[in-house]
């Protein structure tokens, strides 16, 4: 408990802090709408629609991914010693401005929890809502059930070399979200972002301020 409560005040009542932060900031207040994907979406309708704070978001989100990674490393429990303190490193960064892959990452630790106690409707379940968090867990589906059915399938010289093919003569790359997935409904969130990435990637045109605090 006290792991909890202090990963998500510190986490949660962060402020102005990682690239994405004021998005978030803005939709949770109403201040601006963004096509989230559905099960997102609805919680910022939510937080909205009830006038919360801000931070109320933020909280939430953090608590989520704290409490079910926190379950999923119970199943470990002689690795926990160890597992929480990564988890803490591994996350405190990126889960400050990748808000909703958090968000849906913690569905995937509940859906891998269940896996583990061989709950398969609630396997599935949680991977559903995983998706319509974050449409970019749909990568992780294939890689869970290969290593749940056999173990390490990566042993197998035949998976390694179907997957140096299919690497070799099938794009997955930004061209092909670009050309294909941004057409499908609710893939449109990501367009911008791809038509601004050699500015993102190499910093060109984006202006930057020096502070001088002395």
């Amino acid at each position: 408990m006290p792991v909890i409560v202090t990963y998500t005040l510190v986490e949660g009542l962060r402020y102005a802090r990682a690239t994405d932060y004021f998005s978030y900031f803005n939709s949770f207040l109403g201040l601006v709408y963004i096509d989230f994907e559905p099960v997102f979406a609805l919680f910022v309708y939510v937080l909205s629609t009830l006038n919360a704070p801000f931070y109320t978001g933020f909280l939430f989100c953090s608590f989520f991914l704290i409490y079910t990674g926190g379950l999923l490393i119970k199943e470990f429990r002689f690795v926990g010693l160890f597992a929480l303190p990564l988890f803490y490193l591994d996350t405190i960064v990126q889960s400050s401005n990748l808000v909703r892959t958090y968000v849906a990452l913690s569905f995937v630790f509940l859906a891998l929890r269940y896996l583990l106690q061989n709950k398969s409707y609630k396997v599935i379940l949680f991977f559903v809502l995983a998706f319509f968090t974050h449409y970019s867990t749909i990568v992780l589906v294939p890689f869970v059930y290969l290593f749940h059915k056999y173990q390490n399938p990566f042993k197998s010289r035949l998976v390694i070399l179907v997957l140096y093919v299919l690497a070799l003569n099938v794009s997955i790359g930004a061209e092909f979200v670009n050309e294909y997935l941004i057409r499908l409904k609710g893939f449109g969130i990501y367009q911008n972002l791809l038509g601004n990435t050699d500015e993102w990637l190499t910093r060109d045109n984006i202006e930057t301020i020096e502070n001088n605090f002395s």
